[in-house]
């Protein structure tokens, strides 16, 4: 597995969309977005880690990760009841520090998406869905 997800992290600077970083991604999720837990499932130390990271991506293991993070929150949110059990399944412990990086890193709250979300996805024409609150 660590040689697989090794190359994977240089297809993906040089092959996008082969699939390569979904694969990272489903890793990075099972290691809970942690960089020292990301490199002990590949086998190696934080250290070669970032420079892998460094020379194929251009970026930082843990910038990387929490865009990953926050990308899977904003998935989650469009299914989701409530803000709080999104941020606790990305691995947040206080949906206040998910609601700060989230909004740093899209600009806007995740209440913002939750609300934007249709909720029952277009299939009531007059509006007449209820509200999530």
């Amino acid at each position: 597995m660590r040689t697989r997800l090794l190359a994977e992290i240089g297809a993906m600077g040089a092959v996008p969309g082969d699939g390569s970083e979904a694969r990272l991604r489903k890793a990075a999720a099972d290691c809970g977005y942690r960089v020292p837990a990301l490199a002990r499932l590949l086998g190696i130390s934080t250290r070669q880690l970032t420079r892998a990271f460094k020379a194929q991506l251009r970026c930082l293991p843990g910038a990387w990760l929490r865009a990953a993070r926050l990308q899977e929150a904003r998935r989650l949110l469009r299914a989701a009841e409530s803000v709080k059990m999104v941020a606790y399944s990305v691995g947040y412990r206080y949906e206040s520090q998910f609601c700060r990086d989230f909004k740093a890193y899209f600009g806007h709250t995740p209440s913002a998406d939750l609300l934007d979300t249709p909720l029952l996805d277009g299939c009531c024409p007059r509006g007449c869905a209820p509200s999530r609150k």
